[in-house]
């Protein structure tokens, strides 16, 4: 059955890898854009309420400083991602050598 399996990933070629790399990227695209948005949401909640009855400078800031750790984590974990994908294209093309 290994065998098989391998044969198949033989035959799904360079042209495969890319087309796997490249689905790889839009999901990628899509857990960003993602996390972005709940990002931006979470910031016009809290502006919005600020704006309403305004908070404490403290808590303000530290709520500020959680969005912007959200969006740090939101690109570490795209990066981490995209790397993922990145290695793995490189790896499958190598093989293919």
């Amino acid at each position: 059955m290994r065998s098989n399996l391998y044969g198949r990933q033989q035959r799904r070629g360079y042209w495969g890898s890319l087309v796997k790399l490249l689905t790889h990227l839009l999901g990628t695209a899509i857990i960003f854009s993602t996390i972005l948005v709940l990002t931006w949401g979470l910031s016009y909640l809290v502006s919005g309420l600020n704006a309403r009855h305004p908070f404490p400078p403290e808590i303000f800031r530290f709520v500020i400083t959680i969005e912007l750790w959200l969006v740090y984590l939101d690109v570490l974990i795209s990066g981490a991602v995209f790397l993922f994908g990145a290695a793995r294209f490189l790896q499958e093309a190598w093989e293919e050598r």
